[in-house]
């Protein structure tokens, strides 16, 4: 765009002195632009240019204004909208407001706008044209420079895009590869561990299957318990009579104070029911209160007598237990990690893994296939094993 610019301005210059020159001939008015002195012929009226009003050519520039456009006036400050031209020859030609002629003031290169002032205008037009020369030819030396260094840049850029583009391609066949591997890795450890999983989820599964025999032999246990308190005539048929006696399940009928063999009726569903119906049907609404009043103290309202008694009693057979239990210690210690005496089957602890599991947990391995045989056995004071 500059380097246009330039040589349209160079291109201005030439025209203007060539027009300068054919037409050195023609007497032109002052001020009057080199493209416009064809309207302006001595020998002929003068037409304004925007309003075709026709006036006598001795009229222009008799600083009066008598074209509105102000185009009679061009060499003088009459009209306030003319235009001065400055051909400024040897630099850059061009107009000032009319306005500015005869001002005192220099604003043509030449001087020509200040032809009738006292100000005397030196015409430095060709040291201001050469000026303007050497500063286009380093603008045009910074510009060259500029798109050689760009151009430089923008092949760096390629070749650096390649060398990114061919390292990020080789990055990608080596994440390839790692995942190719990290594949085969994986399923080399799950093929591992595979032996180790299923041995544990065997033995888990063992353990939950136990302890939910447990829990049932539990509710049955409790079950036939309560069957039997409330059974009084042991006839194995729990009648609604027998049941109306257990106030404490008043509750689960209509709570009002009194257990009528009627409410009783309704909590049975029929008048006697033997153990196997009471367990599948009427257990689970007695259950929760049953071990609710198996929870609380049994002695809270004895006598103080018996109670001082049963305390002094227990405190000799604590004594005497501690001295027995000195000589077993190593005995139970042998056996704490598959002991307990937790009333919750939840409670208590899954036993340790067997050898085989242990030996795959390890990474041993093992010569024979892994087996996992699991038995349920009842120790003594309530240990569970499993073996």
């Amino acid at each position: 765009m500059r380097c246009f610019l330039a040589a349209f301005c160079v291109f201005s210059t030439i025209l203007l002195h060539l027009l300068s020159a054919t037409t050195a001939s023609v007497t032109r008015p002052r001020g009057v632009d080199l493209r416009n002195i064809g309207f302006y012929d001595p020998a002929k009226p003068f037409v304004c240019l925007d309003s075709k009003k026709k006036i006598d050519f001795s009229q222009v520039n008799d600083d009066y204004c008598d074209c509105e456009d102000g185009t009679d006036e061009p060499g003088t400050a009459a009209c306030a909208v003319g235009k001065f031209f400055c051909e400024d020859s040897g630099y850059v030609s061009k107009l000032i407001p009319s306005s500015r002629v005869n001002d005192a003031i220099c604003d043509c290169c030449d001087g020509s706008d200040e032809y009738a002032s006292s100000t005397k205008c030196p015409n430095d037009c060709m040291e201001r044209g050469r000026q303007m020369r050497e500063e286009r030819e380093r603008m045009r030396k910074l510009v060259q420079e500029g798109q050689g260094m760009r151009q430089k840049m923008a092949e760096e850029g390629q070749v650096l895009k390649r060398d990114k583009q061919a390292r990020l391609e080789q990055l990608e066949k080596e994440r390839a590869e790692l995942e190719l591997k990290d594949e085969e890795l994986q399923r080399r450890k799950e093929e591992a561990e595979r032996p180790e999983k299923e041995a544990k989820e065997k033995h888990e599964k063992t353990w939950k299957d136990v302890k939910e025999r447990l829990r049932q032999e539990k509710e049955q246990g409790e079950a036939k318990e309560l069957f039997t308190s409330i059974d009084t005539n042991q006839n194995l048929h729990l009648e609604a009579h027998e049941l109306a006696v257990r106030t404490e399940y008043e509750k689960l009928a209509n709570n009002d104070g009194e257990f009528s063999e009627e409410e009783a009726k309704e909590i049975l569903g029929e008048a006697y029911v033997t153990f196997q119906g009471f367990l599948d049907t009427v257990w689970p609404k007695l259950r929760d209160t049953f071990r609710d009043h198996a929870a609380a103290p049994a002695d809270s309202n004895a006598d103080p007598d018996s109670q001082e008694e049963k305390k002094s009693g227990d405190l000799d057979e604590h004594e005497e237990s501690e001295s027995h239990d000195d000589d077993d210690d190593d005995d139970e210690d042998d056996q704490d990690d598959v002991r307990t005496h937790a009333k919750d089957e939840d409670d208590l602890p899954m036993p340790e893994y067997d050898e085989d599991t242990k030996h795959l947990i390890e990474g041993t391995s093992i010569p024979d296939p892994l087996t996992l045989h699991a038995s349920c056995s009842a120790a003594k004071d309530g240990a569970l094993v499993l073996v």
